[in-house]
């Protein structure tokens, strides 16, 4: 049935995606969808000597200004500056705008790009979604404490991923180390902080006879693939086939014990893959070993005592917030199962965004993405959820 259920969502992106490139059929198209926008927003006008009066041909994000002759992208100090392709991410604003439930790993099947690239790209949408959201309240991010079985590299070691709730400001502490050699602070998810950052006129790349931008569409993500995995290749399996293989296992576990037998018949993987998986899933404590060779997923000791703090904290809020939450606890375990509590803030943000979709149009979309200041991938990955989250 679990099989049933992700062929028919993979039907449906399919689908979805099929209409986009009937609209959107190549690169030089998507890149032009994205300049006219930027130019009905007034971002096409020369930061040299103020001209707006600028030249571009079709589907180049190069403007040229008529009165001095400079050259620059359009996209410079915007969420799209140093893209190398515009398609993945035209499409990923797509698959929003279209309500396609779509997560990292079939959208980079669907699009042909591989799953760390994705999943900056989806973390960066969801950024431009917190910074845009009109939040109305602001709860302790222990509410959401049962969504915590995916580590990151904030847990504790040989602890579970919840232990990073109880790292309080430590973790913070932490994280702001880490981000000392950037050039800038690590920035929250919130506009004011975001419109902060100065927008650097940025020279565009050397196919136009400038300078080239950095890119920053995942050709040098590879260093999300070291924080939740320490190889990048264990038993012969890449990155990508690993992270498939534990979601695909994962949906035939329950609280119920099933057989290692049975889970090679169900999920139709060689038994030494099955077993590296288990193994990986077991060392990330995702999936619990019982004797005789079953596997469930964990139960925490203290389920019972976190089931009391977690209804003292409810009644302590709004009915109107508490609906809100439990509203968002299940839409983020619809689609994602379980989450790390680093990128909380904005697993909420993409969910609060799901519960607002009629201000959020492709057109809208797009224009939020250039309201935002240029989100470089080390910035994406120092963030960490403070203790208080918005909702």
């Amino acid at each position: 049935m679990m099989r049933e259920i992700t062929q028919a969502k993979r039907t449906a992106l399919a689908e979805s995606y099929s209409k986009f490139c009937v609209q959107y059929p190549t690169d030089a198209d998507c890149e032009e969808a994205l300049c006219r926008i930027a130019e009905q927003m007034g971002l096409a006008n020369c930061r040299k000597c103020g001209s707006t009066e600028m030249r571009r041909s079709f589907g180049s994000r190069t403007i040229v200004c008529a009165n001095c002759k400079r050259k620059r992208s359009i996209f410079s100090g915007t969420y799209f500056h140093g893209i190398r392709r515009a398609k993945p991410w035209l499409a990923a604003i797509w698959f929003k705008a279209e309500q396609s439930e779509a997560s990292p790993l079939h959208f980079a099947e669907l699009v042909g790009i591989c799953y760390a690239s994705a999943w900056a790209l989806f973390q960066k949408l969801a950024w431009v979604a917190a910074c845009n959201i009109n939040f109305a309240d602001c709860v302790v991010s222990a509410l959401f404490s049962e969504m915590f079985c995916k580590r990151t590299r904030e847990t504790p070691k040989k602890l579970h991923p919840r232990a990073e709730e109880g790292q309080g400001e430590v973790g913070e502490q932490t994280s702001s180390r880490e981000t000392s050699h950037s050039s800038s602070e690590q920035p929250p998810p919130k506009a004011e902080c975001m419109d902060a950052q100065v927008r650097d006129d940025v020279s565009v790349d050397n196919r136009s006879g400038a300078s080239q931008d950095v890119p920053d569409d995942g050709s040098a993500v590879s260093a999300h693939e070291g924080a939740v995995t320490s190889d990048d290749d264990k038993d012969g399996i890449s990155l990508q086939e690993l992270i498939s293989t534990e979601i695909d296992v994962c949906t035939f576990l329950s609280d119920v014990p099933i057989h290692f037998d049975e889970l090679v018949y169900k999920t139709g993987l060689q038994p030494c893959e099955l077993s590296a998986t288990l193994m990986i899933l077991e060392l990330d404590s995702a999936v619990s070993r019982k004797p005789g060779d079953f596997y469930t997923l964990p139960r925490t000791p203290s389920a019972g005592q976190s089931d009391t703090a977690m209804s003292v904290r409810l009644d302590s809020l709004t009915e109107k917030v508490k609906i809100r939450v439990k509203e968002l606890i299940n839409l983020i375990a619809k689609r994602y199962q379980r989450i790390g509590r680093k990128y909380l803030q904005l697993y909420l943000a993409d969910s609060s965004y799901e519960l607002d979709r009629e201000r959020w149009g492709l057109n809208d979309f797009i224009q939020f993405c250039f309201e935002t200041p240029r989100l470089r991938y080390a910035d994406l990955l120092s963030y960490v959820t403070p203790q208080q989250v918005r909702i």
